[in-house]
């Protein structure tokens, strides 16, 4: 394309990665592609796509800096073990407490938490596989992740907050 290696180059002088710097270039003729009959002839078509460039670049940065500094902050609030190994007993030790939680949930609970959790499917959907009211999903779920907290203990809930955003 006659603008494509002009853009990619710009974006590479920001972006210094050359598969990031494709998926930008990418992006531009996406978002030019979608706006398409917006586009005006009176205006410059080059400094339009460098434009949405520059956004596009301003964007990542965004994305990026927002993606490190949760990563910072869960590395720094989280007292990871130093091998694998370690990190892995941790894991199995919660998965099993985890199982042994859900079992002792009274039945109804367990199995609306299941269909959710497990099985993912909506409120709305438990409610109609079950037959009863979004509202009584809503409570059983909620009744369930209550317990589940109470019987892991405060022990894992960084853990647990770990795998619940990074892992599930």
């Amino acid at each position: 394309m006659k603008y494509s290696e002009k853009i990619f180059l710009f974006a590479m002088g920001y972006l210094k990665n050359r598969q990031d710097a494709e998926e930008l270039v990418q992006e531009v003729f996406m978002k030019v592609w979608d706006k398409r009959f917006e586009l005006k002839e009176e205006l410059s078509f080059k400094s339009y796509l460098f434009t949405i460039a520059y956004h596009a670049v301003i964007d990542f940065f965004r994305k990026w800096a927002k993606e490190e500094d949760c990563l910072k902050h869960f590395q720094e609030a989280i007292p990871l073990a130093g091998n694998i190994t370690g990190e892995e007993v941790e894991y199995s030790d919660l998965e099993r407490l985890t199982r042994e939680s859900i079992e002792k949930l009274p039945p109804k609970s367990k199995i609306v938490y299941t269909l959710s959790r497990e099985k993912g499917l909506s409120n709305k959907e438990i409610a109609e596989h079950l037959n009863v009211s979004i509202k009584t999903v809503e409570y059983h779920l909620t009744q369930s992740i209550k317990f589940i907290k109470k019987h892991l203990g405060n022990e894992f809930l960084p853990s647990l907050l770990f795998v619940y955003l990074f892992i599930i």
